[in-house]
């Protein structure tokens, strides 16, 4: 059975992951980027544990968005499609607003002293740190959505990871561009 359970998330992290290869961004107007993105942040959930101490007791994912950014109404639009998980997105203004997220997304629009704040604060803790912007994985976000040569990818921050308590798929790291900083 746990064979069948691994070779079943085998197929569906391949499938998800080609079918990204499938859709490049000059294609996004039929799809727009923001919520390719949004899928990728779905899909990552499957591929992620969380330690039992960060959900508290409380089985709904909550998902937080610091800074403005396009991709909020695309994640609600992609969560409410998927009936495996309980989730709620927030917008968030402050670094004290972080506490019980599971996933922080952190939009380019947020200053430089709020993201080293806000880096400072999720270091060590059990909190998914994404973004889009290039650079922000090797200012230590965990996980950092990137366009290259026309197709979405995405870069993992593997220091960060191993302190977050976070447990990730190999599937995941494999199909990923690791950054060691």
């Amino acid at each position: 059975m746990v064979f069948i359970n691994r070779y079943i998330r085998f197929v569906c992290l391949g499938l998800f992951l080609f079918s990204g290869s499938l859709f490049p961004s000059h294609m996004m107007g039929q799809a727009p980027e923001h919520l390719i993105k949004a899928g990728f942040i779905e899909k990552f959930t499957h591929f992620v544990e969380w330690p039992a101490s960060a959900q508290g007791g409380n089985k709904v994912m909550k998902i937080a968005i610091l800074g403005k950014s396009r991709i909020e109404p695309a994640l609600r639009e992609i969560f409410a499609k998927t009936k495996n998980k309980d989730v709620s997105i927030v917008n968030i203004a402050s670094v004290q607003e972080i506490e019980g997220c599971n996933i922080l997304f952190i939009s380019s629009t947020i200053s430089e002293e709020t993201l080293a704040k806000v880096l400072q604060y999720t270091k060590g803790k059990p909190v998914m740190t994404i973004s889009d912007t290039k650079g922000y994985c090797s200012k230590g976000v965990l996980l950092n959505m990137i366009v290259v040569d026309n197709y979405v990818k995405y870069e993992i921050n593997k220091s960060v990871l191993d302190v977050s308590g976070l447990k990730m798929s190999s599937l995941l790291l494999n199909s990923a561009i690791i950054i060691e900083k």
